[in-house]
């Protein structure tokens, strides 16, 4: 899905969150992972989508810009705009966002390797380390059997 989106900044309390609420879409679902592309930045991360719930209590702060309208809106959190180029809030710009299929376990790593929160970037690295590690044993155990 390739749409012109206006861009709001994320609630205070989901600023570490990976997510991104976006418009509704047939081919996508809340809390699928999603690939963001806008000019030639990319990022993965996991879809919310945008309702009338979230409308009204994302307009409660009289200091937040009012979404006015869900099919043309994007909120993003600042990690997840400066991981996009820099992109400001209140403006139009064009996403590409597609679905990734369940299958695809490298770009839903990579949504956890990059995630805003630090505690699930330090789990996921150290898993990563952790399996290596666990092949690299496997193999020189397998090796020193075979030499022998």
């Amino acid at each position: 899905m390739k749409k012109k989106l206006r861009v709001y900044a994320a609630l205070q309390e989901e600023s570490n969150a990976g997510w991104i609420w976006i418009p509704k879409n047939d081919s996508i679902k809340s809390i699928d992972v999603i690939k963001i592309s806008c000019s030639d930045r990319s990022i993965v991360c996991v879809a919310r989508i945008i309702d009338e719930r979230f409308v009204s209590y994302y307009a409660e702060s009289p200091k937040r810009l009012p979404i006015t309208d869900i099919e043309r809106a994007i909120v993003i959190s600042d990690y997840y705009r400066d991981n996009l180029g820099g992109i400001q809030t209140k403006n139009d710009y064009t996403f590409e966002i597609e679905k990734i299929p369940k299958y695809c376990c490298l770009p839903r790593l990579k949504a956890f390797w990059y995630h805003p929160d630090n505690a699930i970037k330090v789990a996921t690295r150290l898993a990563v380390t952790s399996i290596v590690l666990g092949i690299i044993g496997i193999a020189l155990a397998v090796i020193s059997m075979v030499i022998k």
